[in-house]
Parts: C-alpha cells; sequence; structure tokens
C-alpha cells in the first residue's frame, strides 16, 4: 500500500473513534488499535495507565532516553457523532481530530514502522498518550515527572498551521478563587457580609493587573472564566467562587504570579487548578535550525517562525530545559465542525519528519 493510502487509511480507523475524556474505553480502544498495527514490529513498547488515561511508548531499543522524542496525543475534545464520520474530500481528510492531532500521529506510527525496518535505526522514540485536551498530567506530565522518560529534543506537531514553526508558548495557570460570607436576608444586607462582592473586587484587581487586550500581543494575560455564588435574589450569598485562566509570556512564571495573587487576595482562597511553564526554544538551537532548515528545502520556501498563545504538552519538557519543536500542517476548523487536515501536507511531514530523525537520531544520549 502506497504511503498517502496507509495514511489516510490509518488516520480513518483511529479518528472514527470517539476517544474523549469522558470516554475511558474509547480512549483504551484507540489506544489498542495503536497497539494492533505496530504489533509485529521490532520495536519496544511501555504502556502505562494513570487515572484511566492510557500512555504508549515506543523506542528501537530498551531506554527512557531516546534522543529524539516524537510526541502526539490521540485524545480529541467532543464533538456530534456525525463529526466521528471521517470523509475524504479531494485532498481533505474532514472529521473531529484528523487535524488535532491524528493525522498527525499517524504520520508518526507510520514513521516508527518504517525505521524499525532499517538494520540501524536512529535513537528516536515515540510517546502518545490519551489527556492532551484535559490538561497532559496523566499523559506525557507523568512520564517526563514520574517516569523519567528524558531526550535531547521533543518533536510535537500540534501547534501552528501550514508548518510555521513555534518558538515560543505561553505558560498557563488555572485557579479557583473562593470567597466566604455570611447569609441575610437580601433587604438587610447590612446584616450579612456578601461573598460576590468580594469576588467582584477580586475581578477589578485582576483588571488592573492584566489589563484586557484587544489583539494578539505577546503579553500576560487574564480570562475570567466563571462565577458562581448565591441562590436567589434575596439572599445575601454566603460563599462565591470564581475560575480564572491566566496565560503568561516568559517575563513571569507560575510561582511568582500565585504568590502574588494570593497576597494581594489575602482574605481570598487561591488555589492552583492546573498550570504549565512557557516553552521557548532559542530561534537559534541547533536541532531548530536543522528542522527549519529540512522544512524548507521540502517545502521550496521558507518556513515562518512565531510565538503561540495557545498551549501543549511541549511545556513538560521545556519545564525540565529540553528543547522542543512545534510545528502543524496544513488544516482548519480545529476543535470545530468539519475540522479537516491536507492529505499532502501529512505527505510533506512524514518527509521532513524523517529527513529530521534520520539527520540527527544516531547518537545516543545515554
Amino acid at each position: 500500500m502506497a504511503l498517502k493510502e496507509q495514511i489516510v487509511d490509518l488516520t480513518k480507523k483511529l479518528a472514527s473513534i470517539k476517544s474523549t475524556a469522558d470516554r475511558p474505553k474509547e480512549l483504551a480502544r484507540v489506544a489498542e488499535t495503536v497497539e494492533k498495527f505496530l504489533a509485529n514490529e521490532k520495536l519496544v513498547k511501555q504502556k502505562f495507565i494513570k487515572n484511566n488515561k492510557v500512555a504508549l511508548v515506543y523506542t528501537f531499543k530498551k531506554t527512557k532516553q531516546p534522543k529524539i522524542f516524537m510526541i502526539g496525543h490521540l485524545d480529541v475534545v467532543p464533538a456530534e457523532d456525525t463529526e466521528f464520520n471521517i470523509q475524504v474530500k479531494g485532498d481533505r481528510l474532514i472529521g473531529r481530530g484528523v487535524e488535532d492531532m491524528k493525522g498527525s500521529d499517524v504520520v508518526m506510527i507510520l514513521l516508527m514502522q518504517a525505521l524499525s525496518k532499517i538494520k540501524n535505526p536512529p535513537s528516536v522514540g515515540l510517546m502518545l498518550t490519551t489527556d492532551e485536551e484535559v490538561g497532559g498530567f496523566n499523559g506525557v506530565g507523568y512520564l517526563i515527572n514520574e517516569k523519567g522518560y528524558d531526550c535531547d529534543v521533543a518533536f510535537v506537531p500540534d501547534a501552528g498551521e501550514n508548518f510555521d514553526l513555534t518558538y515560543a508558548q505561553k505558560g498557563i495557570v488555572h485557579l479557583k478563587i473562593t470567597a466566604k460570607g455570611k447569609s441575610a436576608h437580601g433587604s438587610r444586607p447590612w446584616l450579612g457580609d456578601n461573598a460576590l462582592d468580594k469576588l467582584v473586587d477580586a475581578c477589578h484587581y485582576l483588571r488592573e493587573e492584566f489589563p484586557p487586550v484587544k489583539k494578539a500581543v505577546w503579553t500576560t494575560t487574564c480570562n475570567l472564566g466563571k462565577i458562581t455564588g448565591g441562590t436567589v435574589a434575596n439572599v445575601v450569598p454566603d460563599q462565591a467562587e470564581m475560575l480564572v485562566d491566566i496565560r503568561f509570556t516568559e517575563k513571569h512564571n507560575q510561582s511568582q504570579l500565585i504568590k502574588k495573587i494570593s497576597q494581594k487576595l489575602s482574605d481570598l482562597k487561591v488555589e492552583k487548578i492546573s498550570g504549565g511553564e512557557v516553552v521557548y526554544t532559542q530561534p537559534n538551537n541547533p536541532y531548530f535550525k536543522s528542522f527549519k532548515k529540512l522544512t524548507e528545502k521540502e517545502l521550496a520556501r521558507k518556513a515562518r517562525t512565531f510565538r503561540s498563545h495557545g498551549a501543549s504538552d511541549g511545556r513538560f519538557l521545556a519545564a525540565k530545559n529540553i528543547p522542543v519543536i512545534l510545528t502543524g500542517c496544513v488544516g482548519g476548523n480545529t476543535h470545530g465542525r468539519g475540522e479537516w487536515v491536507s492529505i499532502n501536507s501529512l505527505l510533506k511531514l512524514y518527509s521532513i519528519v524523517k529527513n529530521f530523525v534520520l539527520t540527527e537520531g544516531f547518537k545516543d544520549k545515554e
């Protein structure tokens, strides 16, 4: 079967599985599909399950430290059932998860399969997880921080589009801020202590500390995602809570931000729900330069480098000072109806990554 047909066939197979966070059986099934596909190859497989989230690691020998790790996720965000009926229209694969990121997963799976057949494969590994869309802590975070996996450089095709190269992604902190008060009748508010009022004051502080932006600017931002509290209009609420999403640049870090906010809102309870540090790979990093050069050779044009306001599993590696190469294929409608990816761009990605691992992957970190 030609490479193009293999990419289309396996992507359709994986993307038809409704591997969302609320379907643990489907998360297991999508991982099992990969396992069956690679079952007869000369690969060392390690399988992990953390909080019902499956992770697979493939290498060519028994090691936790290949020179290069290719990293992808097999989970997707929820969608209507019809979005899992994967279609092919011209150069496009259409359906939930084909662009984010099962098409790219298939490229890496097929590359591992091909490399397993050569006599002296490069020092490269494949890491596939099933929880990136809900934080990554039971996937890449678990493998890196608890299981001891490491590498010289990580490749994560989960950012940008049209083969743009991302050298920076913002860090992220999700906070829950809780206020306590005292209930009273709404006609006599002076007898109570309004918990929602305290959160309103906290909102004013956060707005002053992180002014709203009206366009894409590389600065720390704060989104007030949810406020809840009270029961009815004529009762002073005795408890309220707020969920906050802060995306920060390299000028900040998680601990600094949380400490500052906690000190300012000392009469409230400030809890970290989740977070990750900034991803920043110097554009003159040798691996980054090598990948960029190979990308430009394949595309016969310059590759744009940029900073991304989003986040990826790359943050877990960046926290360990591991350089991360982030890129993405040609596609669109990510997380939306009619998500699509260009089949031809997946073929180009295969060629680029193959040339990269064959160029850089012949020296073990060990």
